[in-house]
């Protein structure tokens, strides 16, 4: 599961963060909860990184 976790965080440019890998693999047929992927982006240290809004 990390190496799934790991290719839609590297493929969004690690901008997604849990709710939306959480999100795309439900999608994709992976009944997995939110705090899962949470505990596997935390123990390798990936955080999500918030684009701000261009005014």
């Amino acid at each position: 599961m990390t190496k799934k976790v790991e290719e839609i965080y590297r493929n969004s440019h690690e901008i997604y963060g849990s709710p939306k890998i959480t999100e795309m693999l439900n999608q994709n047929g992976e009944k997995v909860s939110q705090r899962y992927i949470y505990s596997i982006m935390r123990e390798n240290s990936w955080k999500a990184r918030y684009v701000k809004p261009w005014k």
